[in-house]
């Protein structure tokens, strides 16, 4: 399917709910995370110092790391809806802001 598409920020925008938001641009080279055997209240701390320091694109990446293996941690899943709204409001590419802004909603619907 993505392969019809010309970019990917056409699949984001036609279908938000099937992706995972770190998965889209992933951190790579000096920008990777490694957490080795941390626990989930590391996890979080490290993600809310991410989030606090406007590294949007990390604390996404952990808090999507977070809400994959505990759907239900609650402060995990504001601190993604807070993050995605951060990319979405300092992203230039109309696409990828639609697809930022309304991702939050389907969190927002579950809780």
């Amino acid at each position: 399917m993505v392969n019809w598409y010309k970019s990917i920020d056409k699949a984001r925008y036609l279908y938000p709910e099937y992706l995972v938001p770190s998965h889209t641009r992933p951190l790579k080279g000096k920008d990777s995370i490694f957490l080795g055997f941390a626990t989930e209240a590391q996890i979080l701390e490290e993600a809310q110092k991410y989030f606090e320091n406007k590294k949007f694109r990390e604390s996404l990446y952990l808090s999507d790391i977070l809400l994959q293996s505990n759907s239900e941690n609650k402060k995990a899943k504001a601190l993604h809806v807070d993050t995605l709204i951060a990319l979405g409001s300092s992203d230039k590419n109309a696409y990828s802001r639609h697809y930022y802004l309304t991702k939050p909603r389907r969190y927002l619907e579950i809780s």
